[in-house]
């Protein structure tokens, strides 16, 4: 447990060396827009919370978190610093797993920080337009429930096609197949879009419709685990034949 501790510290001073107040900064200023915004606007925002908090102030803090997540390999690879991970008296598979561990931390902070932008988005709201301006305790209650979740899970599963990458491949290159992935993926998923409903039976689209949010949101939440929990296991080999 020391050993992960260690390397998780290691990992936060690595994505910290540019200055931890910056990334405050930025995480902060985005709960902070969202309390503002409704009041200086007297409540009378177009479109309502949902364009406070699916605005640039979310896309923001995603942005900063994917910074967070994977900024550790690209310091490795600044100068060769990576030969550190030969010197510290820490395990090849200890500091892949530790790796993964700060890696969740940075998702906790994203997920509290998305939260914390619909929760003060809706109390700025309130105090500038009434409770019912702000839509009511019930959809604050799901919308904090379900919305952070979304973008949270999103990057979890970037990151774990990105980080096995990473420990093979220097981060240009990472870059290079996570674009082409993406463009496959685009380009299956319109065609999945238009030849679905055509090949699927009437039956069994109703019954894709009728998923309830919750259900689809779980679902999403096992496979995004799953994904990065898999993805530990080619890191694992990949940084075991690394020469350091």
């Amino acid at each position: 447990m020391k050993r992960l501790t260690a390397q998780m510290r290691l990992d936060m001073m690595r994505t910290l060396s540019q200055g931890s107040a910056s990334v405050w900064f930025f995480l902060i200023l985005a709960p902070a827009f969202a309390f503002v915004i409704p009041l200086v606007a007297g409540g009378a925002v177009t479109g309502g919370i949902g364009a406070i908090v699916n605005s640039a102030l979310s896309g923001s803090v995603i942005g900063i978190g994917c910074f967070l997540t994977l900024y550790p390999f690209f310091y490795e690879d600044q100068g060769d610093h990576r030969r550190i991970n030969g010197l510290i008296p820490i395990s090849r598979a200890h500091q892949v797993v530790g790796r993964y561990l700060f890696v969740l931390a940075c998702l906790l902070i994203i997920l509290l920080d998305l939260a914390a932008v619909r929760l003060l988005a809706w109390t700025g709201t309130a105090l500038a337009g009434g409770v019912e301006a702000a839509g009511g305790a019930a959809s604050l209650g799901q919308d904090i429930l379900f919305g952070p979740l979304l973008p949270t899970l999103v990057v979890m599963v970037m990151d774990a096609l990105a980080m096995p990458l990473l420990y093979r491949y220097p981060p240009a290159v990472m870059m290079r197949i996570i674009s082409i992935a993406f463009v496959c993926c685009v380009a299956v998923g319109a065609i999945l879009i238009w030849g679905l409903p055509k090949l699927l039976p009437a039956s069994a689209i109703g019954a894709l419709a009728g998923v309830p949010p919750s259900g689809a949101m779980l679902a999403f939440t096992l496979v995004a685990v799953a994904a990065y929990a898999l993805s530990s296991l080619p890191s694992r080999r990949f940084h075991r034949a690394k020469e350091l």
